[in-house]
């Protein structure tokens, strides 16, 4: 072991003593090196460990001692890893070759005298996954054999089954000589082995991220129980200097405020200390809006009532587990409730359940919890990567549970062999404590209960794309899902990635970015981080080229080590064959979501199939649920298309989408005839039994409601994937439902992919079904030459059949358009021909709708009378036909008439009825217009109150902004 003390001005050497009076104390100083750190403080002296201190450890222990461990009996090493990476052979330093067998080695010393697995070992050397994975492991057998050449006699590494092992002497490691002497009490001598920051001129970011962070926040464990045992021994007022420091460096580390507040009090400084706890109380309040936690508070109490604390014996082991804290972005909301859970108090101990999809934060989220939790926990947070979704590397709960033990100052000797009694001595040893435990990526195995607290007082928190409903349910555990972040929380993390002045350079482009990353977090910082290594960071360009290429292959850094495709192939790959052909397929679905009934549709399986797939899915965190519907984001469904269109040939694919747009086609055909007696049979009949059906006209609209946003998106995804037939079908099936409800900035471009579909198809009727549906549709939209164009299509089309019925309908409509233009005799001529043809036919329902178009043109050609008869006999045609929005319409046009006649009385009587039909059938722009002609009917009588209670109904039902709302507003504005 080196004996030499830190250069002066080194990171390790700082001003502060040791509170025995010894040499400078480290500070913490930061090492100017490019990994990932953690700030250590206390009372390292710069005075290393002397042979005399161990020999009186062994003396005291009776354990064998020797200063350095012995190698094939003939010469003694040193390995030294609490600082930087030294090998000693006789006292004599070893070069060791720089690079990757610097990392191989330290790695290995870390986990001495266990088997590091081969994989976990190229991950290492790599920093991620290895640029060519096939020549990995031969890489990996060259470095070991570069090193065990630059060790020579000093040699400890050996093969193992599946990996390596460095076998290591007793006594020649100083990180097991430094937790021997923590683990007896002796906490100054083993802070004292420290000689600078661990493995500083080792070079990666993986080894300083998993073990040597963790390494750090033991020893500030170790440094707590050191202070500790210094203020039992009645060493106050050396200690207050120390202290004071370390609450300068960790203002929100409550148990260094505490450790001042008790070292001031036992110095009788009550005073001092109760200025400490103000001190504390508003830098807590300031930072975290939070009081302090209860130790500071039951001290403070001590202190108010004058109360000296028992000294007491020097505290359990400390593990400060934790990885450092992240740059974290948004999700203020999500991380209350998660810190009010794990913080709660109770009967049992807080578990938490934190799920999601791969790359969505859940690991950051946990982490940033915890840290800002760690002074709830004064008796430690332990934390472990169970690697689930890395099936090659993946730790289980009885590689955990030793682990976890150790961290709580159990010697490795003392760790009991079988798992059950671990489990028990796990739970004794936090029984009574306020520890967290963070498990991070935990698997679906029951096992995984026995790493947590089993008392009050403790909490847990697990972070899984599993559901973990056996732990949601039998530990009570609460589940937090983790959703895509917000607009401005995906700029607030490209801003700590890329800075400000590039966003506020580019703010639409950073937008753009952040959308087009579907505001994924992991995707989000892959982009940060390419534009970031780019010489000019250029947000415009490179979202335009995520846009070019395929989005899932340029989110990737690297050779692909740290790829979004990579995160979402870990998750796919864990499931069953069935559920990977489930998932692939979903990724063809059109639209936002998919109903269960859907799903069973698009995979060719039973609705109760088709639930277990889908649950079996959403467990997986590979689709959510909501209210029984299914729904992949927008990357997920990327992903899943991908894979359908690499491992699925095109007629699965195409037969797949036939079956969802069938479904699609008669189920809309089903809502149309609850609502409407009268829609055309477009089906094609392949598949009729799937569809769903309805009990009533509310249940059809509710469903259609529901999926209008699906259907368009359907229509829009036939035309393009070559399934015309259905791209025609699809908009006429809902023809009734768009008409009911006048949304014609949906209906317009529905029906206009339907009329350039069947002309693709080329059949007459297809071609005057969407010709005719969409003439409508334009007429009502006040587009009257639009709809004069499509009509004739229609007419013209009827007239080459000989479709009598269909050229009298076509007529009727073109009626219509000639009206709104003002050609009214062009109008009558054209509504007589119908009436005609259609009475011909023996067509009452075309006649009825015809005669009510001429009710309409009569009376406002003053031939008021011949109105009323046409509209009575419409009445009569259309009476006890259960088109209930025809009848409404026809009684509205009926009181239209009498009111031009002048009977008023029977006007209104006939708008009440019209407007009871209309709400009815939830026919609101009919509804809208009737209340107009009531309340114009109403001034008439006289009756004012009536008629400005009408007007504002009518409002009420109209759309904001629209001309119709604007006349209304008008009419009630008026005295």
């Amino acid at each position: 072991m080196s004996t030499r003390a830190p250069a002066p001005g080194s990171p390790w050497d700082g001003p502060a003593r040791c509170a025995r009076g010894g040499p400078p104390s480290c500070l913490g100083r930061r090492a100017p090196t490019r990994f990932p750190r953690t700030s250590v403080d206390g009372a390292h002296c710069a005075r290393w460990a002397s042979h005399s201190a161990h020999a009186s450890l062994s003396r005291e222990s009776g354990l064998p001692y020797a200063p350095s461990g012995t190698v094939g009996g003939a010469v003694s090493v040193e390995l030294c890893v609490l600082g930087p990476l030294e090998v000693r052979l006789d006292n004599r330093p070893v070069p060791i070759p720089a690079g990757r067998a610097r990392v191989l080695l330290a790695s290995l010393l870390l986990r001495a005298n266990e088997v590091v697995p081969a994989d976990r070992l190229v991950d290492r050397l790599w920093d991620g996954a290895p640029p060519n994975a096939s020549r990995a492991r031969a890489t990996l057998h060259m470095v070991v054999t570069r090193l065990r050449q630059a060790l020579g006699p000093a040699n400890v590494v050996r093969t193992a089954a599946e990996g390596y092992v460095a076998d290591v002497p007793p006594g020649s490691l100083d990180l097991h000589r430094y937790r021997e002497l923590a683990a007896r009490g002796r906490f100054a001598e083993a802070l004292e082995l420290w000689r600078g920051e661990p493995l500083a001129d080792v070079r990666s970011d993986s080894l300083h991220r998993e073990e040597v962070v963790p390494l750090l926040e033991e020893r500030l464990a170790v440094l707590e129980r050191r202070v500790d045992a210094d203020l039992a021994a009645g060493r106050a007022a050396e200690l207050v200097p120390e202290l004071r420091a370390l609450t300068r460096r960790h203002p929100l580390h409550e148990r260094f405020w505490a450790q001042l507040m008790r070292a001031l009090q036992a110095a009788d400084q009550w005073a001092e200390a109760l200025a400490v706890y103000e001190a504390v109380r508003a830098h807590l309040a300031d930072e975290l809006g939070i009081a302090p936690g209860p130790a500071l508070r039951e001290l403070h109490a001590r202190l108010l009532a004058g109360v000296q604390p028992p000294p007491g014996a020097p505290p359990a082991v400390v593990p400060r587990q934790l990885p450092p804290p992240v740059d974290f972005a948004g999700r203020a909301d999500l991380v209350a409730e998660l810190a009010a859970e794990l913080a709660g108090t109770g009967d049992h101990p807080s578990c938490a359940v934190v799920a999601g999809p791969p790359g969505i934060g859940k690991t950051a989220l946990a982490v940033h919890v915890a840290h800002l939790l760690r002074d709830r926990f004064p008796d430690g947070q332990l934390f472990a990567d169970l690697r689930a979704y890395a099936p090659s590397s993946a730790v289980t709960v009885s590689v955990v549970l030793p682990r976890f033990l150790r961290a709580l100052g159990v010697a490795p000797e003392d760790v009991p062999g079988d798992r059950e009694e671990q489990a028990a001595r796990y739970r004794s040893l936090l029984a009574g404590r306020r520890v967290l435990v963070v498990l991070d990526n935990v698997p679906r195995d029951e096992a995984v209960e026995l790493l947590l607290p089993g008392h009050p007082g403790s909490a847990a928190v697990m972070t899984t794309r599993d559901c973990l409903l056996g732990l949601v349910g039998g530990s009570g555990a609460r589940r937090f899902d983790v959703e895509p972040l917000h607009g401005d929380e995906s700029l607030t993390l490209l801003r700590g990635v890329l800075g400000d002045a590039v966003l506020d350079a580019a703010p639409e482009a950073a937008a753009a970015l952040a959308e087009t990353c579907a505001h994924w977090p992991l995707a989000l910082r892959i982009a940060g981080v390419n534009l970031a290594s780019r010489p000019v960071p250029d947000l415009a360009g490179y979202v335009a080229e995520l846009r070019r290429e395929d989005r899932l292959e340029a989110l990737a850094i690297g050779d692909e080590e740290f790829a979004l495709r990579a995160a979402f192939d870990s998750s796919y790959v864990g499931l069953d064959a069935e559920a990977r052909a489930a998932f692939r397929l979903l990724g063809l679905v059109p639209g936002d979501d998919v109903s269960t009934a859907a799903a069973a549709a698009l995979l060719g399986v039973e609705v109760r199939e088709a639930q277990r797939l889908l649950r079996g899915l959403a467990a997986a965190s590979l689709v959510s649920e909501r209210s029984g519907r299914f729904a992949l984001h927008d990357l997920l469904r990327e992903y899943a298309a991908g894979l359908a269109a690499e491992e699925e040939d095109e007629a699965t694919r195409h037969a797949a989408l036939r079956r969802l747009l069938d479904f699609y086609v008669d189920t809309a055909l089903n809502a149309a005839a609850a609502v409407r007696s009268v829609r055309p049979d477009v089906s094609t009949g392949v598949a009729r039994e799937r569809a769903l059906g309805f009990a009533d006209r509310d249940q059809a609209l509710e469903w259609w409601e529901v999926e209008r946003a699906n259907l368009c998106a359907a229509t829009s995804h036939a035309t393009r994937s070559g399934h015309a037939e259905h791209a025609w079908r699809l908009p006429i099936a809902q023809w009734s439902l768009f008409d009911l409800t006048k949304r014609f900035a949906e209906t317009v471009p529905a029906l206009e992919l339907a009329a350039r579909a069947a002309r693709e198809v080329g059949d007459p009727r297809a071609l005057t079904l969407t010709a005719r549906a969409l003439a409508m549709t334009y007429s009502d939209a006040d587009r009257p030459e639009d709809a004069i164009r499509s009509h004739h299509v229609a007419l013209e089309v009827h007239r080459r059949a000989g479709d009598r019925r269909g050229e009298g309908l076509a007529l009727n409509a073109l009626a219509i358009c000639h009206l709104k233009l003002g050609r009214d005799a062009t109008a009558v001529d054209m509504l007589e021909e119908s009436r005609r043809l259609l009475v011909a036919v023996g067509d009452q329902h075309g006649e009825a709708i015809t005669l009510n178009t001429l009710s309409g043109v009569l009376a406002r050609l003053g031939r008021v009378e011949e109105a009323v008869e046409a509209s009575s006999r419409a009445l009569r045609l259309v009476e006890g036909s259960g088109d209930l929005v025809v009848e409404g319409r026809v009684l509205d046009n009926h009181g239209n008439a009498l009111a031009a006649a002048g009977r008023v009385d029977e006007a209104v009587a006939a708008y009440r009825l019209a407007r009871a039909r209309a709400a009815e059938a939830r026919d609101q722009s009919t509804e809208a217009a009737v209340l107009e002609n009531l309340a114009r009917a109403l001034t008439t009588k006289g009756d004012v109150t009536g008629a400005r209670a009408s007007w504002a109904a009518a409002l009420a039902l109209l759309p904001e902004g629209s001309a119709a709302a604007d006349r209304v507003r008008a009419r009630l504005a008026e005295p």
